[in-house]
């Protein structure tokens, strides 16, 4: 497979060529309560290739199978001639180089018994329900597949890498006196089967979360100092920062180097070779390693994630930042997110708050032009230096620029986030992807809940 598209690229007629192929097998299982809905094992196959000529543009086109690989060639080519363009676009020469990257000894998915997978998603929905019947309903999504991605270039570029990829999602539904409470739990891991199976019986607590907000008054909305657990510290990190140091940003495009993006405390990075991580690659859509990126250091933008020609207009070097989803051109997209640690722990953060509110397990994530949002689905006030009832309605939302400016402490308690992730970047696909952080406390955010 390989050597056939390297071929197909080195006589492609365009001056440059690149071709991306992924195929993936996996296991896909649906369990509602005690019911299996659907157990499948599908299997799924495409690329997507670039053309470029000098003088000219970009060429793009897809494919499914071999037989419509040269077909695609001619339409990318012919495409990137009816392009014109003003100047050369920058594309810097990448030596050749071939890598084979196997899947580890003992991770395939395909090595797992398929009745130990429909009894794995079985027990998490016996345990979410747990001993209590106010635990009305369960849903158990589990996933796992083998992905080979393929990435070839007329430059000589060959590379291929096989992956394993496994996933956990857990909902639990609780209902008395005719209110409805939900929480949620996943995790991903990179072919280890024993990850799942210790989170498995941990899943209990999910339905404890469900249960717990039943009775859980709303917040009063205000603004309060505000304490961000590791895991919605790190989704606003990818969110409300990263989002906007991506070299290929659209609108406004990326943050400016030098801007000023929150105090001394807050240093945030994207690391596409953090061990184990979901969003970590062998190598990128466009061949390149992985660069180990700082984009906020102690408050001020000082990087970007970049992309081969995004890299080039800057003056600076690729970061191995280039993915796409199915079908899609790779474009800049962020991997493992994260805020670095600080000082000190959770304690040293609540311990001067009289009236406060705790953010954990973040339920929803958002960004437009001018405001970056956080759903909580568990949180707790804080009083007098500790955590105190448990609250619902939680939201946080503010400009992003503003919102990294209120940070005044991050404690040293980093933890990558084991979650099952995914970035759906507009017009570019979804993606896995990672986050990572400490606690963090922001000083009179303004919470929303009840008047």
């Amino acid at each position: 497979m390989r050597a056939h598209l390297a071929a197909a690229a080195r006589a492609s007629p365009s001056a440059f060529t690149e071709i991306r192929f992924q195929q993936r097998l996996g296991t896909d299982i649906l369990q509602r309560g005690s019911e299996t809905v659907f157990a499948t094992w599908p299997a799924a196959a495409g690329g997507v290739l670039r053309c470029y000529n000098p003088g000219h543009g970009w060429g793009v086109a897809s494919f499914r199978t071999l037989d419509e690989l040269p077909g695609a060639l001619r339409n990318a080519n012919e495409a990137s001639l009816a392009l014109r363009v003003p100047a050369a676009l920058p594309l810097p020469p990448v030596p050749a180089r071939e890598l084979d990257v196997e899947c580890p000894a003992g991770r395939d998915p395909s090595g797992i018994p398929h009745a130990s997978k429909l009894e794995l998603a079985a027990t998490v929905a016996r345990t979410l329900r747990g001993p209590d019947r106010r635990v009305a309903s369960t849903r158990v999504r589990y996933r796992d597949a083998l992905l080979e991605t393929i990435v070839v270039t007329s430059e000589g570029l060959s590379l291929r890498e096989v992956r394993p990829e496994f996933s956990l999602a857990a909902l639990a539904v609780a209902e008395e006196g005719g209110t409805v409470e939900r929480a949620t739990g996943s995790i991903a891991s990179a072919g280890q089967w024993s990850e799942l199976e210790a989170w498995s019986r941990s899943a209990y607590l999910i339905g404890e979360r469900a249960v717990l907000q039943l009775h859980a008054p709303p917040v009063r909305a205000g603004r309060y100092p505000v304490v961000l657990g590791p895991a919605a510290a790190g989704v606003l990190a990818h969110r409300a920062v990263g989002h906007l140091c991506e070299a290929d940003a659209g609108g406004a495009g990326p943050l400016p180097v030098g801007s000023r993006m929150g105090g001394e405390s807050v240093t945030i990075g994207d690391d596409g070779t953090a061990h184990g991580r979901r969003g970590t690659v062998a190598f990128d859509h466009e061949g390149m390693s992985p660069v180990p990126t700082i984009l906020v250091q102690h408050g001020v933008v000082v990087g970007h994630v970049h992309t081969r020609m995004s890299a080039a207009r800057a003056g600076t070097g690729p970061t191995g930042s280039a993915r796409g989803g199915s079908g899609e051109p790779p474009r800049a997209r962020l991997s493992n997110t994260y805020v670095a640690s600080g000082r000190g722990d959770l304690t040293d953060l609540l311990s001067d708050i009289e009236l406060g509110v705790y953010l954990a397990d973040p339920v929803g994530a958002s960004l437009d032009d001018s405001r970056a949002g956080l759903r909580a689905g568990q949180a707790r006030m804080i009083r007098k230096g500790e955590l105190a009832e448990p609250v619902k309605g939680v939201t946080l939302d503010a400009d992003p620029l503003a919102l990294l400016g209120l940070v005044d402490r991050v404690a040293a308690d980093f933890a990558w986030s084991t979650s099952a992730s995914s970035c759906d970047r507009a017009g570019a696909g979804r993606l896995p992807v990672g986050t990572g952080a400490p606690h963090v406390r922001l000083i009179e955010a303004s919470i929303g809940g009840s008047a």
